[in-house]
């Protein structure tokens, strides 16, 4: 609705919920037919927009800020950000050999932890109304909470911070307060 009345944005920012199918993985694979028409659907959306979309969303089990652009043939190109500070006992199990027993039984009751990010990676796009290269850092979820994050991504040259969490997903609104 929004791009149909401000058909001229440059950037359209989706949550870190709003895509949860690994669309990298199952854009080209048709292992899960429903996942795989899900992702066919979404760079469908995206080919048909000019605008440049950051979204949330996982890949080989990282937690995500995913990017999706047009090059000068409007070909779609996608870039990543891996999360690097993973929420303690939802996304990584700190302290695996002190509380074996603990985490053991929580991968054998199907819980399944994130990738750990190696360093940041800004995600870079040209903007039709900015004359600069722009230069995104995009903390995900609970990096919102660690100021050092999106400092360190100003260092490395982030001329805008995205943020990208949705601190609803734990139902709690002191959470979603914080």
């Amino acid at each position: 609705e929004a791009l149909r009345e401000y058909p001229e944005t440059d950037l359209v920012v989706w949550p870190e919920t709003a895509v949860v199918v690994d669309v990298l993985k199952y854009i080209d694979k048709s292992e899960s037919q429903k996942r795989h028409k899900l992702a066919e659907d979404l760079f469908e959306y995206f080919e048909s927009k000019d605008a440049v979309f950051i979204t949330g969303n996982n890949h080989d089990d990282y937690n995500c800020a995913l990017l999706v652009k047009k090059d000068s043939e409007n070909k779609i190109l996608t870039d990543l950000y891996r999360k690097n500070h993973l929420v303690p006992f939802s996304e990584d199990f700190p302290l695996k050999k002190i509380l074996r027993p603990v985490y053991i039984k929580m991968i054998e009751s199907g819980n399944v932890f994130w990738k750990k990010g190696n360093g940041i990676n800004l995600l870079e796009f040209r903007a039709e109304n900015f004359n600069e290269l722009i230069k995104a850092g995009t903390p995900v979820c609970f990096e919102d909470t660690f100021s050092e994050i999106p400092a360190m991504m100003k260092k490395q040259g982030a001329n805008i911070i995205v943020n990208l969490s949705n601190d609803s997903w734990s139902n709690s609104l002191a959470c979603q307060k914080q």
